[in-house]
């Protein structure tokens, strides 16, 4: 979502407002670029923690939930 390629309109269409804004807030705190593909792949706190971790190269956690 880094650039203007990455803004098609459906892309709006198919995300929430909200969402749409936790990523871009997401692109603008650990300075990465999500595409809308990698967006729209994006269904849950969880999906978005582990895209944010490749983009920076940094091994996920285990999710305390499932011990």
């Amino acid at each position: 979502m880094g650039s203007q390629d990455a803004h098609p309109s459906h892309y709006y269409l198919s995300m929430g407002m909200d969402t749409v804004e936790i990523v871009l807030r997401t692109e603008e705190l650990f300075v990465i670029t999500i595409t809308a593909d990698e967006a729209s792949a994006v269904r849950t706190v969880g999906d978005l923690y582990r895209l944010t971790c490749s983009k920076l190269s940094l091994v996920t956690l285990p999710s305390p939930l499932f011990r």
